[in-house]
């Protein structure tokens, strides 16, 4: 079985935590991760590594691999500058 969630909560956070029945907890990243960093033009080395990270870690940040001050792919639209130009 292949599920990241158990119902219809928002899929926000970077790692799931689960409780097992038999007793004790689960950590796993979640599995739109690696799509959203190859989105960004990560490789699959880089992204693969940054993974690893965030299982290790819980936590993007300290990544190697990651830049989050820089782009890879074009900006996103609501991320662009206004134009400067005035309308009279």
């Amino acid at each position: 079985m292949d599920c990241d969630t158990t119902g219809i909560e928002p899929d926000l956070g970077l790692v799931k935590f689960k409780k097992l029945v038999g007793g004790g907890n689960m950590a796993i990243v979640n599995q739109t991760v690696p799509r959203a960093l190859r989105k960004l033009g990560y490789s699959e080395i880089e992204s693969l590594a940054i993974e690893a990270y965030i299982d290790e870690n819980k936590s993007i940040v300290g990544a190697r691999a990651f830049t989050p001050s820089t782009s890879r792919s074009s900006p996103a639209p609501w991320a662009t500058t206004p134009s400067t130009t005035s309308v009279t």
